[in-house]
């Protein structure tokens, strides 16, 4: 596996992203749980980035309470990925209209 520098400079960052194409390259050569194995056995943190899909249907987020049904309504949205003190915050309505919250925010 090759070895990648990190850089702390904007201009090192951008240079970084623009070369970054060639890691999609490598990371296509084998599959995702490969990768996981390989990434865990040489203690680099790693995770998947998920479609919204697998997100909503993954058994951890179901099991952590990260789905979360709109009040007054059968859709499900994804909650915060958050817990405090053991409790996950849950909706406590739904997001205001265009201009509906006006008033109370700019007084």
């Amino acid at each position: 596996m090759s070895s990648v520098r990190a850089t702390a400079t904007r201009s090192g960052s951008i240079r970084a992203g623009e070369e970054g194409h060639w890691l999609s390259e490598i990371f296509a050569t084998r599959p995702r749980t490969e990768w996981a194995r390989l990434l865990e056995g040489a203690g680099i943190p790693n995770g998947p980035i998920h479609t919204l899909d697998q997100v909503v249907s993954d058994a951890q987020t179901r099991a952590l309470g990260m789905i979360q049904k709109r009040a007054g309504s059968d859709l499900e949205l994804v909650g915060l990925p958050l817990s405090f003190d053991g409790a996950r915050p849950r909706f406590t309505k739904p997001a205001p209209m265009l201009g509906e919250d006006n008033e109370t925010v700019l007084g």
